[in-house]
């Protein structure tokens, strides 16, 4: 199973923004609230505000809650009130979404993305959109159609010391290709260093999703993935098991 040097799971953590109504029918002095969990980017996004407000007239707030633990809490509990924001992110699984779209608090986006030429939709990579789209006859049983607009692709890396492999005896231009090769390296540089063999920083529990999806794909491969998700194969089952216990073998 191949995991090292790659792009790991980017399809199904990106990113989206959906909302409960159409800009267009914003009229001037109206003010669009935008609620997002990203630490780093909300200056970035205040400073997008002023300009926006500046060019169309319409003032836009961003509240920024965190960690983003937090932040989808508070999204929830919106929603069970009824009171969300104009526009909101939704971190978490493509059903989360899903569930969020039957109950009728987002907006089908499809007909403003198949606008202007080039149209919003093309200039978009496709497999991140495909994340905020369903499909006719879906898992989800979603009506088809465009329901959120992307902002981030993550890509996860295992990323190797090459001074530690030249310490250790390890050919420091050949990294594992396997998850066991993986774990016998990290064995091996534990054993006859002082260093650890494997460090994260997994801070927030989604990351840990996206490898065990990958994982999961390279397992069981996409067919039995998506019956998982129809109910059709359970969590215990060996392949899943099998997954789950690279968890325990990195913690090891």
């Amino acid at each position: 199973m191949r995991l090292f040097l790659r792009f790991v799971a980017f399809l199904t953590f990106i990113l989206l923004i959906s909302g409960c109504s159409p800009f267009t029918d914003k009229d001037e002095g109206d003010k669009i609230v935008v609620w997002h969990w990203m630490n780093d980017r909300d200056d970035a996004l205040k400073n997008l505000a002023e300009i926006y407000e500046k060019e169309k007239g319409i003032e836009v707030e961003f509240k920024l809650f965190s960690p983003p633990d937090i932040y989808s809490q508070k999204v929830i509990a919106a929603a069970r009130a009824g009171n969300l924001p104009d526009i909101f992110g939704i971190l978490g699984e493509k059903k989360i979404l899903a569930s969020f779209i039957k109950a009728g608090y987002i907006l089908k986006l499809t007909p403003y993305m198949k606008n202007g030429s080039p149209s919003w939709e093309e200039r978009f990579f496709p497999q991140a959109l495909g994340v905020v789209s369903f499909k006719k006859n879906n898992v989800y049983t979603v009506e088809e159609g465009i329901y959120g607009v992307p902002i981030d692709i993550t890509v996860l890396e295992f990323l190797y010391n090459k001074s530690l492999f030249e310490e250790v005896g390890l050919d420091k231009e050949s990294p594992p290709a396997t998850f066991n090769e993986f774990i016998d390296y990290a064995k091996k540089i534990e054993g006859n260093t002082e260093a650890s063999g494997f460090i994260c920083g997994w801070g927030e529990s989604w990351l840990l999703y996206a490898l065990a999806i990958e994982w999961a794909f390279n397992t069981m491969g996409e067919e039995k993935f998506i019956k998982t998700l129809q109910g059709e194969v359970p969590y215990t089952d060996n392949d899943w098991i099998e997954v789950f216990s690279m968890f325990k073998k990195m913690r090891e």
